[in-house]
């Protein structure tokens, strides 16, 4: 009898199956954690926000979870963004670890909490 081994041909290289072991979904999610934020900092990137949300419901709503220095609507089409500047970073990092996903007080819909990409040619140098 023909041994088993033999029955199955190597796939030719750059074709076939990715080699298993290679830790797909980790490495992914992580990829897109680092292109949906920037670096740690106080000011936080708000997604999900419902529509008629205003200025001060916001400030409301992250007033549960530390000291607000600033917040800027972002209108969109469709959708409700806001920038939120925190007082501490520790304050900024722990909504980003716990509100994320979830609803916050004060809201009905999950939201997306993220640190504010800096802008461009800023915060280089020092």
């Amino acid at each position: 009898g023909a041994s088993p081994m033999a029955q199955a041909p190597l796939p030719k290289e750059g074709q076939g199956p990715e080699p298993l072991g290679t830790p797909r979904v980790a490495a992914s999610r992580r990829v897109m954690a680092d292109e949906q934020s920037g670096p740690p900092s106080d000011n936080l990137f708000v997604t999900g926000l419902p529509l008629e949300l205003q200025e001060h419901d916001l400030v409301e709503v992250f007033r549960n979870y530390g000291e607000v220095v600033s917040t800027r609507l972002l209108p969109g089409n469709n959708k409700l963004a806001a920038l939120v500047r925190m007082s501490s970073l520790d304050e900024a990092e722990w909504l980003v670890e716990n509100v994320n996903g979830n609803i916050p007080t004060g809201l009905d819909v999950p939201i997306v909490v993220r640190f504010a990409a800096r802008a461009k040619g800023q915060g280089k140098g020092g």
